[in-house]
């Protein structure tokens, strides 16, 4: 798993949330967000954003994921 910031929707380096591409190298799913951000929170402290919209692309390098996170927790 590795992310990136998307820097081209985050406009407001204030806002408490940012938008990042996810990228999921190990051929894993997210299929249920809420069920994806409770693990998150678990294991590496981020708080997903469940109540907006998010996506995906599939290429060779595995699934891409756009999703919401909370700025402070990605540096948890």
């Amino acid at each position: 798993m590795a992310w990136t910031e998307e820097t081209a929707f985050n406009i407001n380096p204030r806002s408490p949330h940012i938008s990042i591409c996810l990228t999921m190298k190990c051929g894993c799913e997210i299929r249920n967000l809420d069920a994806f951000a409770k693990q998150m929170r678990e294991q590496q402290g981020w708080n997903v954003a469940t109540s907006v919209g998010w996506g995906s692309s599939s290429g060779p390098e595995g699934t891409t994921y756009s999703l919401r996170v909370r700025r402070k927790s990605l540096g948890a």
